[in-house]
């Protein structure tokens, strides 16, 4: 059984590991293109100022939508390859980094390295609407857990009852249901046998007298 669950944890191990991979590569392909458009931004050409002005979500948004009308601003930032990377790619590790909070709640005890970079990339970079210099904070911070993430080593594996102890650590809904369950269980058992002591005994029947007809 320890051994089958060594052998889980390897791949579940790896499996996080490789999908960090995924998660820092995609990083690093935002990280160039947000740069260049910060700067035109920060030299005041209109098209980025604008772009700086209403964040990324809006911007990506108007830039994906069909064509209505002829618009100067839209036109060129459909055409700016810089923000199509942008746009794609948070996209894309905005979907890459839901599979990393996957990988991670599979491996015990969890990787603290790999959940800080899940949580800066989902709260920084991916999950609140962004404008080029905000998102290049966060890019950052994030590309600076990967490093460290990518540095971490499988600590030795414990006890059995240390390795449950810290799987339900890691899953606190489950523990939580588990808890209510033993205390339900708990607290029946504990009803059958007050009932037990406390019930009325009922009367013993009576043997019929010698000699008595029997009813």
């Amino acid at each position: 059984m320890d051994q089958k669950f060594d052998t889980d944890q390897k791949v579940a191990i790896a499996a996080m590991q490789a999908q960090a991979q995924k998660c820092r590569a995609l990083l690093e392909a935002i990280a160039g293109p947000n740069a260049r458009i910060l700067k035109r931004a920060q030299a005041g050409e209109a098209v980025w100022s604008r772009v700086a002005a209403e964040r990324y979500d809006r911007v990506c948004a108007a830039r994906a939508a069909a064509p209505t009308r002829a618009d100067a601003w839209l036109d060129a930032i459909r055409a700016d390859p810089d923000l199509k990377a942008v746009c794609d790619n948070r996209w894309l590790l905005g979907e890459a980094v839901d599979v990393l909070r996957e990988r991670l709640s599979q491996v015990v005890p969890i990787a603290a390295p790999y959940d800080d970079l899940e949580r800066s990339i989902r709260q920084a970079v991916t999950g609140p609407d962004r404008n080029p210099a905000e998102l290049a904070d966060g890019v950052a911070e994030a590309l600076r857990l990967a490093r460290l993430a990518a540095a971490w080593r499988a600590p030795p594996q414990g006890t059995r009852f240390d390795r449950w102890v810290a799987w339900l650590k890691n899953n606190p809904l489950i523990a939580a249901i588990l808890i209510a369950a033993a205390i339900a269980t708990g607290a029946a058992t504990l009803y059958k046998s007050l009932h037990d002591v406390f019930a009325p005994t009922p009367p013993a029947s009576q043997p019929a007298a010698h000699g008595a007809r029997a009813p």
